[in-house]
């Protein structure tokens, strides 16, 4: 199922953000590469597609994925494609998946251990701050991994708790 990474970095920009279209056409053509090369023909016969997302579907510029795949070889962020075996199952489980991870560092076992988000006020009170921290801290030291934004505030607290804890934690 793996197939190159600048197709699926298309389609996660060719898609809107939370479209739920990316099932239904990985299931009829089966990777992102032959996606890109379906034909309006094609993509008509393909049931959750609105008609916005199909003529976006329908430009193959590749530039912009292009631009996203070489700024990340560059800054050594890596690429983990709805394709990838490592993909999380509990992210395949959702209606709005996305095609295409970004990440640094060394991915977390996703299915073998719990995760919880934990998100918050950028701008929290030292009582939101304490209470972030305690919890991520907690829940990391028991061997979950937590998740959160990269937003100052409750995230940032999230991720330096759970670092302090030698957790996992993941933006």
């Amino acid at each position: 199922m793996e197939t190159n990474p600048l197709y699926w970095i298309w389609l996660s920009v060719t898609l809107p953000y939370g479209s739920a279209a990316l099932k239904p056409l990985i299931e009829v053509f089966g990777d992102a590469e032959t996606v890109y090369a379906a034909g309006e023909e094609e993509l008509l016969r393909v049931e959750g597609v609105s008609f916005k997302e199909r003529n976006a579907l329908l430009s193959k510029d590749l530039s912009l994925a292009q631009e996203v795949a070489n700024y990340c070889l560059q800054r050594g962020v890596g690429v983990l494609t709805y394709a990838d075996a490592r993909y999380p199952q509990k992210l395949r489980d959702i209606l709005r998946t996305p095609p295409v991870l970004y990440y640094r560092g060394q991915l977390p076992d996703f299915d073998r251990y719990p995760a919880i988000g934990i998100v918050g006020a950028r701008s929290m009170s030292q009582y939101g701050g304490s209470a972030a921290f305690e919890i991520a801290y907690d829940v990391s030291a028991m061997g979950c991994i937590t998740v959160s934004g990269m937003a100052l505030g409750v995230d940032g607290v999230c991720h330096a708790s759970t670092l302090a804890a030698c957790g996992k934690t993941v933006a």
